[in-house]
């Protein structure tokens, strides 16, 4: 979380580049349920917005003339929130009156707010300084795309979960549903090899696996998730020219695809976005954003990860020996893992957005199919 501090009087353009991942594309790997894949990895140009004493300052990164724009305006209509689609996040003073007196109702007089520079899936989204400490709050606007995703993050947070923050209090004023968490502190992970917060990692996602298996909550299933989006089966209807060695496997790929989406079954609460961002280190790694949530097998949370192992540096048998140390994992059989990356890397191949994820899930896949 970046430092609330009192802003200088002018708005100053500044260096500020987009947000890193563990791949060099910047991307931010999300549930490959969103509108097939098109409302994240947005976390490129979002600048930091610091509220002071009522006064709102954004640092802005290095975005084209048009787009330098320093945001005090008045409450924004659906209208136009719609035509921003997933890229802009609202900010404390363009809330409604009404919202924003929901919120402080439940939270004390707030004094000063601060919005991440990740996370893109929220209308507003904040860590709120009031008068009863602090309090991450997300908020979307009802009958929107998101808001069904903030629905899942509700029915998850409601729930007993020592890896996910908890959700303090639900409020719904104005055409908008707010969700208020208690606030976490920590920094992202680095998955690198070497790095001391891998076994944090591996400690809460064994931890997950254990606790949420059965579900504590009803979601929707990863089979039927993953039957809907069926990657390579678009790919094979479509007219995109494949890579070349895509291409000449698509039959096998297609065939992995239909195993995949029967290993994927299961009765855990899966978290199914896991990647550094969605993830805080202090004294024990915490998860959040679950709005990409399902039921499904235990082992997959573990499983996408060792691709994120892999893009920071590990070999693939290094990022498999971290993962062993899950019993959900070390437990699951190899055809099922290797169905499961096919599934992963066909999402990847199918957006075609972010190469490098793309590559690093090809050569995975190879390396297991021993392509």
């Amino acid at each position: 979380m970046r430092r609330c501090v009192r802003p200088p009087r002018r708005v100053r353009r500044t260096g500020f580049g987009s947000v890193k991942g563990p791949f060099t594309d910047s991307e931010s790997v999300k549930g490959p349920f969103t509108d097939l894949y098109t409302d994240f990895a947005g976390t490129l140009g979002r600048a930091p917005v610091v509220h002071w004493r009522g006064e709102v300052r954004q640092v802005l990164p290095m975005l084209p003339v048009q787009e330098r724009v320093h945001r005090r305006s008045a409450p924004v209509s659906r209208a136009e929130l719609d035509r921003r689609g997933s890229m802009v996040s609202e900010d404390w003073a363009s809330l409604p009156a009404a919202v924003r007196r929901a919120i402080e109702s439940r939270t004390g007089a707030v004094a000063a707010t601060v919005s991440p520079d990740n996370g893109r899936n929220s209308d507003f989204l904040a860590t709120l300084q009031t008068s009863q400490g602090p309090c991450f709050v997300k908020g979307v606007l009802t009958g929107t795309r998101r808001a069904r995703a903030q629905q899942t993050e509700a029915r998850v947070g409601a729930r007993p979960n020592s890896a996910a923050p908890r959700l303090l209090w639900e409020v719904t004023a104005d055409g908008w549903h707010v969700l208020g968490f208690e606030a976490l502190s920590g920094h992202h992970p680095s998955l690198a090899p070497g790095s001391p917060d891998l076994p944090m990692v591996a400690e809460t996602v064994a931890a997950m696996a254990r606790e949420l298996s059965p579900s504590p909550v009803e979601l929707e299933k990863s089979t039927d998730q993953w039957a809907w989006s069926a990657p390579w089966r678009r790919l094979s209807k479509s007219d995109r020219e494949l890579d070349s060695w895509d291409k000449a496997h698509l039959p096998e790929l297609l065939e992995w695809e239909r195993r995949g989406i029967e290993a994927v079954n299961g009765n855990s609460l899966v978290h199914g976005d896991m990647h550094p961002l969605n993830i805080l280190v202090s004294d024990r790694a915490r998860v959040v954003d679950w709005a990409w949530s399902s039921v499904g097998a235990p082992w997959l949370d573990p499983a996408a990860l060792v691709l994120r192992l892999i893009a920071d540096g590990h070999t693939p048998e290094q990022a498999e020996e971290w993962a062993k140390a899950i019993a959900a994992y070390r437990d699951t059989p190899a055809e099922a893992v290797t169905a499961f990356a096919v599934l992963v890397f066909g999402m990847w191949a199918y957006r075609g957005v972010f190469p490098g994820l793309t590559d690093v899930a090809r050569q995975y896949v190879r390396h297991r199919l021993g392509a």
